[in-house]
Formats: structure tokens, sequence, C-alpha cells
């Protein structure tokens, strides 16, 4: 591909994303830097079209770009927009998050790249290590609901309700609650000693054992917000491809992050890009993550679904600034909280 060609690309993708129109030769033919004529121009989109960057969506003669277009333009055409001060402002105020809560610290995080962004967005967290638990605690909230609150490692907390069998005694979970803490990580706990120490209050063990094991198990939590934000795209007026795309990311947000390819990682980024999501209902769509850390133990990301048609140059932008914000905002707050 020679530096025209690449040109006429990048006027094409830029045209296209503002548009969401086929772009044609008239339109591009006053562009600034593409002085070529309209003859030109046609010959040089056609040649595009075959080598497989283009493609016409009908009769007219304006092109789309295809996702190997998008590709191109991500890898070596789009320049990442500077951000204004304004905009770094309202980021950096957006993500100085203030919450303990693990689970809540995800959907808001990702509320607020949706909300800045107009797509869907996913937050995820994942385990670098195994699990420690600095802090177990245990009460009843009613005579048949058992609250478990385990403070982890960085200062992030998991809670869990569970509905008892039988009438609690407020004693008897506070002096489990007492040996527990006295364990230093409840995970490591010998059940025959704990049995030897508990007493009656053993009964409460089983429900516990079973909130420290789905912590143990939980490699990778992920969290999605603000769907609904597809639906204002014209790529999502198709009410049967919409249906799909939305059906799966509500039933396998998981595999969104597991199938993000690791060879797309550039600069803390990640693109996909149409088919190169593997799953079929995400192949009119493109994922875009970031990455951040939140202590020296978890490691996050925050991005985006939307429709190949993005304004990846502005959106990688804030999407950095962003992960770069809010880690740094999470790692003051818990070098404060272990001084």
């Amino acid at each position: 591909m020679d530096a025209r060609k690449k040109r006429i690309l990048k006027a094409i993708v830029d045209n296209y994303i503002g548009t969401a129109e086929p772009v044609g030769s008239k339109v591009l033919s006053g562009k600034q830097g593409l002085d070529v004529s309209p003859a030109t121009l046609r010959n040089e989109m056609a040649s595009l079209e075959e080598m497989g960057y283009l493609l016409s969506p009908h009769t007219s003669s304006g092109r789309i770009p295809t996702p190997s277009g998008y590709r191109l333009y991500v890898d070596e055409l789009m320049r990442r927009r500077r951000l204004t001060s304004l905009e770094q402002e309202a980021i950096s105020k957006a993500a100085r998050l203030r919450v303990a809560e693990l689970d809540r610290l995800l959907a808001k995080a990702g509320r607020i790249v949706s909300e800045l962004t107009h797509y869907a967005a996913i937050a995820t967290v994942r385990r670098e290590k195994s699990i420690s638990i600095d802090r177990l605690e245990l009460f009843l909230s009613d005579t048949f609901s058992l609250v478990m609150v385990a403070v982890l490692e960085g200062g992030f907390v998991k809670n869990h309700i569970c509905r008892l069998p039988f009438p609690g005694q407020r004693e008897q979970v506070r002096a489990l609650s007492e040996i527990l803490s006295g364990l230093g990580n409840p995970l490591d706990a010998n059940e025959a000693d704990l049995c030897a120490k508990a007493g009656v209050s053993w009964v409460y063990w089983p429900y516990v054992r079973g909130f420290l094991q789905s912590l143990s198990n939980q490699e990778r939590e992920v969290v999605l917000t603000g769907e609904s934000q597809l639906l204002t795209h014209p790529e999502f007026q198709d009410i049967p491809r919409a249906k799909r795309t939305l059906e799966y990311l509500s039933s396998q947000q998981e595999n969104i992050m597991i199938q993000m390819p690791e060879a797309m990682e550039k600069d803390g980024i990640r693109i996909s890009i149409g088919p190169e999501n593997v799953a079929a209902e995400l192949e009119n769509t493109s994922v875009v993550m970031a990455d951040y850390r939140l202590s020296d133990g978890m490691r996050g990301m925050i991005g985006v679904i939307g429709p190949t048609r993005m304004d990846y140059g502005h959106l990688v932008s804030r999407l950095a600034y962003f992960a770069k914000t809010l880690q740094s905002s999470l790692l003051d707050e818990n070098d404060q909280k272990g001084r």
C-alpha cells in the first residue's frame, strides 16, 4: 500500500466515522491533502476495495471501511486526539472514585465510561496471585440473615448475605467472627482446630466456608453497563442484529474478556475489531479496553463495546486517560490506608 492509498483510506474512515454514510469520490475531492482528481480517487478506491480495505454497501459509488480497513487505520493511520483541558478535568473528576466495594467500583466505573463514550461499557478485575483476606466479619442483619464481609488485600470489600434455615444467635455469630479474626487469613483455617475452638458456633461455618470458597475460585470479575447506549447508533437500528448482540452481552460477559486477543495489546490498550472477536454475535462490533492496576495483586481493564464505526483516536485517548487517573486514584488511596 503506497502513501496515497493510505491517505485516501484515512480520509474515508475519518469521514465515515462522522457521518455513518458511504463515502464517494465527490466528498473526498475537496479534502485537504488529497490533491488528486475525482477520476484518480475512483480508481484508488476501486483498488482499495479489491485489496479488501473498503466495500460498497449497495449500488451507489460510495464505500465504507471493512474490518481490515479499520485494522490498518488503527495500527498505522490513526492519530490519538489530544484531550482538551476541560475533558481532562471532567475525566479526572469522574475517575477519582471512593468506593470500597469491588462490585460497586466496577459498576460505577463502567457507568462513567458509558456516559463519556455513549457505548456499552465493560469493567473487569482479575487476580494476579492467590487471594488474601485481611479481615472477615460476620453478623446477623435479622434472625435468619447471616451477613459476611471480607476485606481483601488492597482494601477492597466483598460481602454476601445468606438465608439461614434456623434462627441465628448473635452471640454465637460474634464468637465465630472473633475466632476467624484471630486466624490471620481465614482461607488458611484448619477445620479441625476451628471446630474445637468454635463450639456451638460451628453451625455457621459451612455458610462461611461456601463464601470463602466462592472468593477463592473467582479469578475474574466482570460488570457490563450501558447496553442500551448501543441502540442510539445507526448500526443497531436493525432489530434482529441488535437483539442478537444484546442477548450475547447479557449472558456471555466473561467470555468477552477471555476472547480478547493478547496480540492486540499496545500501550495498555487492546482493540478487537469485527471478526477479530471470536463470537459471531460480535462480528459487527469493536471492543476497546484500557489496562489499569488496582493493587499489587489485582489488575483491571475498563473499556467499551460499540459499532466498528468508532472514533478510535478520540476513544483511545479518553479510555487511556480514564484508566491512568483511576489507577492513580486507587493506588493513592491504598497507600493512605496502609500508612
